[in-house]
């Protein structure tokens, strides 16, 4: 297997100046998830991936919501509280949780031409560590905090 090669900022902008656009750093294979798989599905992908979250997509492939780890782990933490007190109805088992029953659907979205310093705005705002690139209703990709760190460690110019 041969090393990755590191991408310098310059690689990723095609030399063009100016501020790093959320198109520049944005990845673009994507783990996604459908809205009616359960909760242990989701929560496989997630860990399998290695991801923190993933789009949640309807059966006709259109974006719906967007499910993070923390929403698994609530759900989790309830679900354990449950069982502990022997809430779940007449003491049978609930049926598993879906994607789309714990998925956030207030997207938090930017388009390809936001600067990295705007999404990095939008996740301050809105308290999300994942910001949805799209052109109308099509999923190009996401920025991750982590994305926006990386970025910034691979700046020309700055102190390793």
């Amino acid at each position: 297997m041969r090393p990755l090669k590191k991408r310098t900022l310059d690689n990723r902008r095609n030399g063009r100046r100016g501020p790093l656009l959320a198109g520049d750093v944005m990845q673009r294979r994507l783990i996604t998830v459908g809205e009616d798989e359960d909760v242990w599905s989701v929560c496989w992908t997630l860990v399998q991936h290695h991801v923190t979250g993933a789009p949640v997509m309807d059966a006709k492939g259109r974006l719906v919501g967007v499910i993070s780890q923390t929403d698994l782990a609530r759900y989790l933490w309830n679900r354990a509280g449950d069982e502990v007190s022997g809430s779940a109805v007449g003491g049978a088992p609930r049926a598993a949780a879906t994607a789309g029953q714990l998925m956030t659907r207030k997207l938090v979205q930017a388009p390809p031409e936001a600067s990295l310093r705007e999404v990095a705005r939008l996740m301050t705002l809105r308290n999300v560590h994942r910001v949805l690139i799209t052109r109308g209703r099509r999923l190009l990709g996401l920025v991750s905090t982590m994305d926006i760190v990386a970025a910034e460690g691979r700046r020309p110019g700055k102190a390793s």
